[in-house]
């Protein structure tokens, strides 16, 4: 599958938007995070001190640094060196890379770009398959995430009301009003959490998120043993209850096969790391950019001077016709595909021919 880092994400929007300088570390900076040192900054200057004073420095690759945003307050010249307001995290290792914007904080690129990962959704997707469930006696219809009130601590939530499958739910995300965690396991009524944000109070209500917001299609293994076989498709209708989907069987598969359900949703959206990834490469990812571009403009009128607005509202209508021009170009309807292989589970790769983008709907 075709990934793209945050660090790559922020680098190619600031070349889109015209906001672009990037560098590398020539010597270590100063102790405790006071500088970052780049002697080529001279030629990029002109020679010039202050030439870069109140712009954004974002280092995208460094040891404990890697991730630091911090505007500058000076700049020298004749040795490239550039001291931010505030310290970075730590003295800056020689070769970290960085880049100086001008125009937006790199975290307000982050938040455009995950703007425009759920903005995009259904024309920007990503191909899920979840195989966490097998077929029970009677058995007709099977849910994707659930909720219900629980009790909790710091690492479970409980609610005895459930009979949930072993591991149906590992590595989709619970909520409980504001706190959130990530399931690593369940059993039939005990889901094992890392770490809620804050601890929930008992009987709060909880809903489990699953990714997939649209099923595509339901089938069940009927040879565990020979992996290539193709599963056998099943008559399905989907059901929505507050965004939990239950898919309603209309077809009655032998007991105890392995369900297969495949179905699309939201691209994953960037951590504040710059090692995290969406799962989207060349070339579909130019419509992301396009439609976080006019995220990024068409925000900026309201904190401009006056003379400005004009110009940041005609490019977020220039961004937004490049977005619709892009998504376009890919109307045509395909149809989905068949997968056979069983090792793509949920959280496992998956190939660049199983993602969806620019609407190619089936």
């Amino acid at each position: 599958m075709a990934l793209t880092t945050l660090a790559n994400a922020i680098e190619a929007m600031a070349d889109l938007t015209g906001d672009y300088l990037s560098g590398t570390a020539t010597t270590i900076g100063a102790a405790a995070g006071a500088s970052l040192i780049d002697a080529r900054l001279k030629d990029k200057s002109r020679n010039q001190d202050d030439y870069f004073n109140d712009q954004m420095v974002y280092i995208t690759a460094g040891t404990s640094v890697a991730g630091d945003e911090r505007y500058i307050s000076d700049f020298t010249a004749a040795s490239g060196t550039v001291t931010p307001y505030q310290a970075f995290t730590a003295q800056v290792p020689n070769a970290s890379t960085y880049l100086i914007l001008s125009k937006w904080a790199a975290s307000d690129i982050r938040r455009a770009l995950n703007m425009a990962i759920t903005d995009g959704y259904p024309w920007i997707s990503r191909l899920f398959v979840d195989e966490t469930l097998d077929t029970v006696a009677d058995k007709w219809s099977y849910s994707l995430g659930d909720s219900g009130t629980g009790t909790y601590t710091s690492v479970t939530c409980t609610d005895t009301t459930k009979a949930w499958q072993t591991n149906q739910h590992a590595g989709l995300l619970i909520q409980s009003g504001g706190n959130t965690a990530t399931i690593a396991s369940n059993t039939a009524t005990v889901l094992t959490t890392s770490t809620w944000s804050t601890t929930p109070t008992s009987l709060d209500a909880y809903q489990i998120i699953h990714p997939i917001r649209e099923v595509l299609d339901v089938a069940y293994q009927a040879d565990a043993t020979v992996t290539t076989r193709p599963y056998p498709r099943i008559p399905f209708e989907v059901r929505n209850n507050n965004g939990i989907l239950t898919i309603q069987l209309l077809a009655y598969p032998p007991v105890g096969e392995n369900l297969r359900i495949v179905g699309r949703g939201p691209l994953t959206t960037f951590s504040t790391t710059t090692t995290s990834t969406t799962e989207i490469g060349q070339p579909h990812i130019k419509a992301l950019y396009y439609l976080a571009a006019y995220h990024l403009f068409s925000r900026a009128p309201s904190m401009s001077a006056s003379q400005d607005r004009d110009f940041y509202e005609k490019e977020a209508t220039r961004y937004y016709g490049l977005w619709e021009h892009e998504i376009n170009r890919r109307r045509v309807a395909t149809p989905p595909k068949r997968i056979w292989s069983t090792a793509m589970g949920l959280s496992g790769s998956l190939s660049d021919s199983y993602y969806l983008a620019g609407n190619d709907t089936p």
